[in-house]
């Protein structure tokens, strides 16, 4: 989903994401955030060897 502007719109997206994980495990949104967090960084990580 690329809209006119690409910076607002990786912006946008990045705030839908957080909402869609929020909706999905609303048990600590807090905790949840930052271990979704740390996934996608190891997951980026990894990819990048």
């Amino acid at each position: 989903m690329q809209r006119e502007g690409g910076a607002p719109a990786q912006a946008e997206q990045g705030a839908q994401q957080q909402e869609h994980v929020e909706r999905e495990l609303p048990v600590d949104p807090g905790h949840v955030r930052t271990r979704q967090h740390y996934e996608a960084m190891l997951r980026e990580l990894q990819g990048q060897k």
